[in-house]
Formats: C-alpha cells, structure tokens, sequence
C-alpha cells in the first residue's frame, strides 16, 4: 500500500502548509482564514470539494461560497452524499472531521473513485489506526496527500469560538455521557492547535466536568508527543505566556436569562434559528407576506460588523443617520420620527437600496424587533430583571413579580424567566418560601402546570448555590448600583436601554491577569504552572456563553489600558434565554414544560 504522508510528520512536503500551520494566532477568524489560504493551494486545478455537515457550517461562517468557487471549486457537496455522478476531469479535495462514520464515507468514496485522485484533511487530530485503515482501503492508489487542518470549531468573529455542541445536560448525569466529552477535547483540542498556543491549564475547582476536561486536554498537550513537540516549538518562537481557563456554565446562571439589548444579542435572542448549520433570522414582512430570512455576517456586511456590539437605542438612530444622509443628497423633505417613518420611507423611495443596499434588510430587523419589544413589553420586564440581579430586596422584588408574571402583557415564556431569576437570587430567603408562593401563583393566576412551576426547583438544583462559587450577586461588588434605566432618544418609539448587570466572567478576567488570591482559591491547575500572570486568557465555558459575554471581552480587547494582553472566549454553544431555559427543563427531564418554549 502507497504510505499516507500526514504534514503533522517531522518532513513536510508542503511548504505553504506548514507555514500556515505554524502560524501562531489568538484569533478564531484569523486561524481559521490561515487554513481557507492552504485550501486554496490544494486547488489549482478544477475541483470537487466534498465536507461533513460540521465542517461546511465552520467554514460557511469564515468564506462565502463564492469565495470558494473563485479558487477553482466547480462543485460542493456532502460527504455522506452517493448520489454524485463521475467526472475524471476534476480532483478531490474531501475535509471532514476524524470520526468513525467519516472514515467510512471516505472508504466507500476511494473504493469506488468518481475523481482523478484525492486530497484529505481532516479537521480534528487523526489517529495513526483511522490513517492506516484508509490507506488499506487505497486499493486504486488515488490518495495523493492527507493534511491535518485545526478547523474544528466555530470562529464567530475575532475573539469567540464556539463547538456547536447544544447541550451540556449529558456531562452533569451521574453517568456522564463520554462520547460529549470526547467532543469538547477534540474542539477545544483543534483551538489550541489552530492557536499553536501551549497555555498552563485552570479549572473551576469545584465543577467535575471541567476538572475531566482540564485533564484530558493536560494530557494532548503535554503527554502526546507529536502534538506536544509542535506546541513547544510555536511556544519558543512566539514567547507569550498563555492560560487556558475552563469554567462551568452554572456559576452563572443569570446571564443567559436576562433580556438583551445590543443588536447581535437580540437578533440571537429573538429572531434566529438555525438551518442546515446557518443561522438564519426568520421576519414576516407583514400579515399578508409569508417570513423572509436574513442571514448575517459581520464579515460581509459593514453595517451589521459596526452596530452588531451597540445598544437599541444606538443601533435605531444609526440607520436613521443613514436615512437622514441619503434625504439630504436627494434634497428630499420627509420627517422621519420613528422606526415605521423609516420603514415607510425605504419602502416609498426604492431608489435608496442603490445608496446602502445593507440598511434595508437591517430596518426589517429593526421594526420586528420593535414590534418584539412592544407585544412583550421588555422595558418593564427588562427593567425588574435588572433590580433583581443588582440589588437585594426579596420583599420589593416578590411584589413587582406578582404583578407582572400575572399582566396579560407578560407572555408565558417571560413569566417563568423572571420567576427563574427570583428562585436562583433568592434561594434562601425565607425559607425558599416566596419560591413556592410564586409557583403557586403562576399556577393559580397565569395557568401555569405543576411541571411547569417545578422548573423553579430544578433551576435551584441545576445551577443553585449549592453549585455555584460565592460572588454571583454582588459579593464581590460586580454589580453596580442600579440607576436610569431607560431614556428617549431621537426617534420617538424607541428607548435607549442602559443595563446595570455586569456578567460574572468580567471579574474572573480582572482576578486572572492579577491572580488573585480569589482567583487561586477558584481556579485549580492541571499540569505545568506557570507562576507568571498571563499575556493571553483563552477562557473555556462549558454549558456555553452569551453575546452579553462576547461584549465583555470584545470591550476588554479593545481597552488601550490593558496594552497587549489579550482575551477569547469560546463555548460548547451560544445560549440565548430560550435555550439555557431548556437546559433546564432538560436537566428535569421528567416533568417537562412541553412546548410552551416554542
């Protein structure tokens, strides 16, 4: 059999690959694009390029498919797909992650060979047994090079990553499902790789499933030599002292569950859903039209890249000012007051898609968002989410929740939201005996079922003190005193919202760069320690993270008082409300809610 030559060997044939694999990044984006560059030289001739499902939605994020058309691909396609007809004028290049039932697809393609020859890179770190079990299934000898490309995770922009792995409910059981944690050391395995960072390791002491994933990567990094002997040499030639911090979702609840309001977050939280592995935000138009969906990307689009991380109130009179500038070059006399002028401009003066053809789709956005915004009434929800999560007062809090929870103006999902918030806040208080009052009220007066209020319970049992680290609400001083919530701004149906909560991992960046004393009794070390404070945190959450996160380090990056050092974040998956909150009803699977989260 033709030997397989992986350019993770000590001679590479390629000198373009290895000196993109070499290359040493703390950028999701910029790891990621390093590789599309070497996809590219794989493909000078036509080409067919064929990917499992996880690897086309890594790449769709990082390179649009004209992109990958202008570089010699004639054709894209699954993998696991047999219903591809022959065409010896074209090569192959098949991208896939390592796994068993890949490894299968790739021996039945080369069997049976529709294509000159073949190149494979696989996205993940192939082991010498799957090598050595294709290579004797090259019966025709049409495999002409096997590369190694760190491509296993989702680059969402500059400084978050994330796994795409939905659930962490299968590593909390008793019995943890060890096919999930192979899949986050694999992902987070690929970061590292595609980093070339060889980081010190801390994990949250008091959380099992971080300590196992500190370990297992401990053990790739330090203990597999290939890939400790790579990460060494990048380590010697790049000289930053780089920590890996992995933490649980549960020492903070609260951030999943609060209302968002900067733009990528709200279109996250209220608009998107997933298809095919895009994200699509789904719109009706109006009654009559049937939805649109609208896909977007801070790399393509240069109004969502600069408004993604601002607030409503911002993000509306931006694409006012937009309007405003195209009105004054046309000399055109139209008063513009608010989200539904706007719209009805762009809809009356076709001819303004010619000045901004990105602005249109963004008011679509925008106005449903609105509508959101108003049938939900998130001002008032919002407004007591922050109180809760900022300041202590059980009484007062219990009152306003009362309230709301049985307002007709309080959809069902927003009620067991803030109901949620109360039973974490105030777990203790009382007795826990206002947690049960709210649950019987929400059964009593906002028709809610006995499983549906025992999600109170299951919060506490999920991500309760019991779970947590002290510091959550305000122990360590991260939240801040509550003031103005909300000011008018120059559209007069939108309100500018000023949020006092600050997410928990803001302040475990400060104690990491510090290493304090808070921070050493927290977090524990697996393997070599480095006692010197970090130039470089990537910051691990298993259960996943939020955009309200994303923003805390995307600020911190951007700070010239924090001179070079520098933050990512990556996660399992991006959580919005909705989805945290079937975590939680997962998590108490028997007594589940249904689709009332729908």
């Amino acid at each position: 059999h033709r030997p397989i030559t992986c350019t993770m060997s000590s001679s590479h044939q390629n000198s373009d690959i290895e000196s993109v694999i070499y290359a040493s990044t703390l950028s999701p984006i910029q790891s990621l694009s390093h590789y599309l560059t070497s996809l590219y030289s794989l493909t000078k001739n036509p080409t067919c390029l064929l990917m499992d499902s996880q690897t086309a939605s890594a790449i769709s994020l990082v390179a649009s498919q004209t992109d990958i058309l202008k570089n010699n691909v004639l054709l894209v396609d699954k993998l696991e797909n047999e219903d591809r007809e022959k065409n010896l004028n074209l090569e192959c290049v098949i991208m896939c992650r390592c796994t068993k039932r890949n490894v299968e697809y790739i021996k039945r393609e080369i069997s049976e060979p529709k294509y000159t020859d073949y190149s494979l890179i696989f996205t993940s770190f192939a082991s010498q047994d799957d090598l050595e079990e294709i290579a004797q299934s090259d019966k025709k000898e049409v495999i002409k090079s096997v590369y190694e490309f760190y491509f296993d995770y989702h680059a969402l922009d500059e400084s978050l990553f994330t796994l795409d792995v939905p659930s962490m409910i299968p590593l909390v059981q008793q019995d943890w499902d060890h096919s999930s944690m192979r899949r986050m050391t694999e992902g987070l395995l690929a970061a590292l790789l595609s980093f070339q960072k060889l980081p010190s390791i801390r994990f949250q002491a008091n959380s099992e499933i971080c300590k196992e994933l500190a370990r297992r990567i401990e053990k790739e990094c330090y203990r597999n030599e290939e890939i400790n002997r790579m990460l060494v040499k990048a380590q010697r030639r790049y000289k930053k002292n780089t920590m890996l911090l992995i933490v649980d979702r549960r020492d903070d609840p609260v951030t999943p569950l609060l209302t968002q309001w900067t733009y990528q977050a709200m279109v996250h939280e209220n608009l998107s859903q997933k298809s095919g592995g895009i994200v699509l935000n789904r719109v009706a138009l109006d009654n009559k039209d049937p939805p649109v969906d609208i896909v977007l990307s801070s790399k393509d689009d240069e109004f969502f890249r600069e408004n993604m991380t601002n607030n409503w109130g911002d993000l509306c009179l931006n694409i006012k000012d937009m309007v405003d500038r195209y009105k004054q070059k046309m000399n055109v006399r139209e008063d513009i007051k608010t989200i539904d002028d706007i719209r009805n401009f762009i809809t009356n003066y076709p001819q303004f898609k010619q000045f901004s053809n990105q602005v249109d789709k963004h008011v679509t956005l925008v106005h449903a968002l609105k509508d959101i915004i108003a049938s939900r009434n998130l001002l008032e929800v919002s407004k007591l989410e922050q109180e809760m999560s900022c300041s202590n007062h059980p009484k007062d809090h219990f009152r306003s929740l009362s309230h709301l929870v049985i307002s007709p103006t309080t959809s069902k999902r927003d009620a067991l939201r803030l109901s949620l918030l109360y039973a974490l806040r105030y777990e203790n208080y009382n007795g826990n005996r206002n947690v049960e009052k709210l649950a019987q009220l929400l059964r009593e007066e906002a028709g809610f079922k006995q499983k549906e209020t025992a999600l109170l319970t299951a919060a506490q049992h999920f991500a309760g003190e019991q779970k947590r680290n002290k510091g959550l609400f305000g122990e360590s001083g991260v939240f801040s005193a509550l003031k103005n919530l909300h000011r008018t701004v120059g559209l007069t149906d939108v309100e500018n919202v000023y949020t006092q909560h600050k997410p928990l991992l803001s302040s475990v960046i400060e104690q990491a760069f510090t290493r304090s004393n808070k921070f050493n009794a927290t977090f524990a070390s697996r393997g070599q320690e480095s006692r010197a404070t970090p130039d470089e945190l990537i910051i691990f959450v298993v259960g996943g993270v939020t955009y309200e996160e994303s923003l805390v380090v995307h600020e911190w990056n951007k700070n010239p008082a924090n001179g070079e050092r520098r933050v990512v974040l990556g996660g399992t998956t991006i959580l919005n409300s909705k989805s945290f909150m079937k975590e939680i009803q997962e998590y108490y699977k028997q007594q589940s809610v249904g689709d009332m989260l729908e």
